[in-house]
C-alpha cells in the first residue's frame, strides 16, 4: 500500500504537469509581452531621438553657416578697420610732413637765398631731413649770406642772372651751379 499511495494516478499526473506547463506558459507569455512592450517602448524613444538627432544636426549645420558667415563678416570688418587706421596714420604722417615742410619753406625765405619758387619746389624734400641734419644745413646756408648784403643781390647771384658775378670770366669747366655750391654738391 505504501507503493500505491506513493503513487498518483496518471490522470492527476497529467492534469498537474499540463497546469505546470500552462502556468510557464502563461509567465513566459507575460514576460514576452513585457519585453515586446518595452522594445516597442524603445523604438519610439529611438525615434523621438533619431528625430530630435536630426534636428539638432540641422541646427549645427545652420549654426556652422552662420560662424562661417560672422567670420568672414568679422574678416572684413578687420580689414576695413586696419585699412582705415592706416590711411588715417598715413595722412596724419603726410599733415605733418606738410606743416614741416611750410615751417622749413618759411625758414628758407627769411634767409633770402632762394627764390619762391625753387623754395616751393624744394619744401617737401626738406621735410625729410632729420632735425639735426636740417638745422646744420640752415646754418650752412645763413654763413654763405654775408652780413649786410641786399637780398635781391643774393637772390641774383644764385640764380646768376645779373649782378657781378655774371660779369667776370668763367672758366665752363671749373663753374659750379650757385644751387650745387650752396648745398654742398660736386657739380
Amino acid at each position: 500500500m505504501s507503493e500505491t499511495a506513493n503513487m498518483i494516478s496518471r490522470e492527476t499526473h497529467e492534469a498537474l504537469l499540463e497546469k505546470a506547463v500552462r502556468d510557464a506558459n502563461a509567465e513566459v507569455q507575460q514576460t514576452l509581452t513585457a519585453k515586446t512592450e518595452e522594445v516597442a517602448a524603445l523604438n519610439a524613444q529611438v525615434d523621438t531621438l533619431g528625430k530630435q538627432n536630426a534636428d539638432l544636426n540641422s541646427q549645427v549645420e545652420r549654426l556652422n553657416k552662420d560662424l562661417d558667415t560672422a567670420q568672414v563678416t568679422l574678416k572684413t570688418a578687420t580689414d576695413e578697420v586696419a585699412a582705415l587706421r592706416a590711411d588715417a596714420a598715413a595722412k596724419q604722417v603726410a599733415a605733418e610732413k606738410a606743416e614741416l615742410a611750410s615751417k622749413r619753406a618759411d625758414q628758407v625765405k627769411t634767409l633770402g637765398l632762394f627764390n619762391p619758387e625753387y623754395i616751393a619746389e624744394k619744401a617737401s624734400k626738406w621735410a625729410d631731413f632729420a632735425d639735426a641734419d636740417w638745422n646744420d644745413r640752415v646754418e650752412e646756408w645763413r654763413n654763405l649770406k654775408p652780413a649786410g648784403a641786399p637780398v635781391a643781390e643774393t637772390a641774383s647771384a644764385m640764380s646768376g642772372t645779373s649782378g657781378t658775378l655774371a660779369d667776370k670770366p668763367v672758366d665752363e669747366a671749373k663753374q659750379i651751379s650757385p644751387r650745387r655750391a650752396v648745398l654742398g654738391l660736386p657739380r
